[in-house]
């Protein structure tokens, strides 16, 4: 009983680490809620979708003195997505999910933007569609902010760019320190 009442005050009174540049060293998670509405176009169906709900954004970033920084980064539609055709008023799927995970050299990670697509699927899919994927699929930008002096999620925001240009690289993952 006395080690364990020993191991215990040992274990407060250990001094938190700090990693160079400040932040806490350990991991520095959140799952974050962000609301959504935007308006996709369905070349199959020809109308416009109305997308309203939330994102689930999940972000860990573990930092470990001497060690490239591990980031990961997921997101998925929240359980309160709903798509309704803006023209007939029929019910659209939203499916799908985005995840990475790398690692970062700098000590610090201020933000992490994750780009990936939600597919939008029709009631009733119109064929011919695209044989792989029976929908439209809806690009996705995630932008979470990291607080310099913790480490900790700050905030998060999710857009929906426009198609990229063809024959053009956009990245799908960014780490900015």
């Amino acid at each position: 009983m006395r080690s364990i009442a020993l191991s215990v005050v040992l274990t407060l009174l250990a001094p938190t680490l700090l990693y160079a540049d400040g932040v806490t060293t350990g991991s520095h998670a959140a799952t974050l809620t962000v609301p959504i509405d935007t308006m996709v176009s369905d070349p199959n169906t020809m109308e416009d979708v109305h997308v309203t709900g939330s994102l689930v954004v999940k972000t860990n970033v573990h930092y470990i003195p001497g060690n490239p920084v591990k980031v990961q980064s997921s997101f998925k539609p929240g359980k309160d997505v709903t798509a309704t055709g803006m023209t007939s008023g029929n019910p659209y799927k939203i499916k799908g999910s985005g995840r990475l995970a790398y690692k970062w050299v700098p000590d610090h990670v201020a933000s992490v933007d994750h780009s990936g697509i939600l597919i939008e699927i029709p009631g009733n899919p119109i064929i011919p569609g695209n044989p792989v994927i029976p929908g439209n699929p809806v690009r996705v930008h995630v932008h979470v902010d990291f607080a310099a002096a913790t480490g900790d999620v700050s905030g998060a925001t999710v857009d929906f760019p426009n198609a990229p240009t063809f024959n053009t690289c956009s990245a799908i993952a960014q780490v900015c320190n």
